[in-house]
């Protein structure tokens, strides 16, 4: 009888084979070196992801003080009776040349804070504005109407996190004035 308790589906312990610590140490590690790969590739992914968002969100910016700017380029001047801000920022512009405003040159008054930094969500976006004529390529329209100038406007926003060394990012948006008829 004994003979057949081998031969059958129970065996005595002394016959069974167990996974030794070795093995499980080495499983262990090879997880850990799988893991800790993968891991590398999450936190890139969401360094790329966070600094797309604020690549959107500056896109975004540029966008409002382009909008902005031309909102109070079509406003009177109180400061110039007689004239409006347009005149006023063409009037700024030296001939064939092009004009910086950011926050230490701000835009002339009441506008000078409307290319202070922002904040927004731990980030500080800076704002840079070129301004610089653009005549017509038409010699019909200049001959009849020298008056009509395009004020073209750059609009550099820039930022740099508080938490990464990594030199300033920008995104620029190109937009143009034009003088209300």
């Amino acid at each position: 009888m004994r003979r057949s308790m081998k031969r059958g589906p129970f065996r005595p312990l002394s016959d069974e084979r167990g996974i030794s610590i070795v093995e499980i140490l080495l499983a262990v590690t090879i997880m850990s070196i799988i893991s800790v790969s993968v891991m590398g590739y999450f936190t890139a992914a969401v360094e790329r992801s966070a600094e797309e968002s604020r690549r959107v969100i500056a896109a975004s910016l540029a966008r409002m003080k382009v909008a902005e700017i031309r909102q109070a380029a079509l406003l009177d001047n109180d400061m110039e009776p007689g004239k409006d801000n347009y005149d006023v920022i063409e009037g700024l512009i030296p001939g064939g040349g092009e004009t910086v405003f950011s926050e230490a040159d701000p835009l002339p008054a009441p506008h000078e804070h409307l290319l202070d930094p922002q904040e927004i969500n731990g980030t500080t976006y800076r704002f840079v504005a070129v301004l610089d004529r653009v005549y017509p390529d038409d010699f019909r329209i200049r001959a009849q109407h020298p008056e009509r100038v395009l004020v073209r406007l750059r609009l550099t926003v820039s930022w740099e996190s508080g938490d990464s060394p990594r030199p300033a990012r920008s995104v620029t948006v190109d937009a143009y004035l034009a003088k209300p008829r």
